[in-house]
């Protein structure tokens, strides 16, 4: 079968071919011929990923979805995948009731000792910046002052350096991630707090849990919040 017959029946029906090359891999028994075929099912199988990959951005999916769902790190599913995206993460931008609550969480990190600010420190911005997301994270026992108890009890991670302001980064890029899902102009408070529970380091996510609060009972919260747009409120 001729390259450009194969580029073909990728595009009509990728799955056949990908198991038609699997089987031939399978059956052949010299072994460069077997490789040259796994090879072409290694191009079928990435080609399936990304057209599977665009599907799931274009239906809202985050890259921290995608990457659970491949076992892969967020960050290198933002890597690999950034340009399947159907909007450019980058481009959204913070409303100002969100840059209060980072602004807030700078205050915190400072008044904590740590030399970054971190997925905890953002999510305490948001319980401190007031509106309807922290008055509704309050009414199911999630205060400002009840979290930071949490955290002072806990031992600091190592790293807290450049290392706590890439996991703030993280926390960040993921809250784009989030705006974009929701087709959000910007940037929103809910945003922030749901991508500091899903930090890597889990301090977030653990405080929360010693508070007596489920994360699942914030995300749920979180989710009936739309989002808010500020068309005069670019950062």
């Amino acid at each position: 079968m001729g390259r450009a017959t194969q580029d073909l029946d990728v595009k009509r029906a990728p799955q056949h071919l990908i198991c038609r090359l699997a089987e031939e891999a399978a059956a052949t028994a010299r072994p460069e011929p077997a490789l040259g075929k796994l090879r072409e099912l290694r191009e079928a199988l990435d080609q399936f990923e990304n057209e599977r990959v665009a599907e799931a951005l274009r239906a809202g999916s985050s890259f921290g979805a995608i990457a659970r769902a491949l076992g892969i790190s967020r960050q290198a599913a933002h890597r690999r995948y950034r340009d399947l995206a159907p909007m450019a993460i980058e481009r959204l931008r913070l409303s100002s009731h969100c840059r209060r609550a980072v602004q807030l969480a700078c205050q915190e990190a400072d008044a904590a000792g740590a030399r970054g600010v971190a997925a905890e420190h953002l999510l305490l911005g948001v319980l401190r910046s007031g509106g309807g997301i922290s008055h509704a994270l309050e009414a199911i026992g999630l205060t400002a002052d009840a979290f930071r108890r949490c955290l002072t009890e806990e031992a600091p991670p190592r790293g807290m350096g450049s290392e706590a302001d890439a996991r703030g980064r993280a926390v960040l890029a993921q809250a784009g991630e989030i705006a974009s899902a929701r087709n959000a102009r910007y940037v929103e408070p809910e945003h922030i707090a749901l991508a500091a529970l899903d930090s890597e380091d889990g301090r977030a996510a653990g405080a929360v849990t010693a508070i007596g609060v489920t994360p699942a009972s914030v995300r749920e919260r979180l989710g009936c919040s739309p989002a808010r747009e500020h068309a005069d409120e670019a950062a």
